[in-house]
């Protein structure tokens, strides 16, 4: 199994944007867990947008599962499929 961590602490290093970012993380995630498929959404009222994908393509996405884990705040699963909601970070407050 890959070091994840210090794998990903390399790509925040290298990307120059968090866009950036995501596929290659998903890669990491996937090789570190043994998922098939894995992706980012994003909920934009009222659609969701699949910020990047690996291993299913994005309109295969269970965008039901993942507002149930959005609305919930929790981790959701259904048909093979775990879905989990993100904090923003918020930066320069405080």
């Amino acid at each position: 199994m890959p070091d994840i961590v210090t794998n990903l602490l390399h790509l925040c290093s290298e990307a120059p944007a968090v866009e950036d970012l995501l596929g290659p993380a998903l890669d990491l995630v996937i090789s570190a867990t043994g998922a098939d498929a894995a992706a980012v959404m994003r909920a934009t009222v009222p659609d969701w947008t699949v910020l990047a994908v690996r291993g299913i393509s994005a309109s295969a996405m269970p965008l039901d599962l993942a507002a149930e884990a959005l609305e919930g705040e929790q981790v959701a699963s259904g048909d093979r499929w775990l879905a989990a909601a993100l904090g923003a970070s918020r930066r320069g407050s405080g």
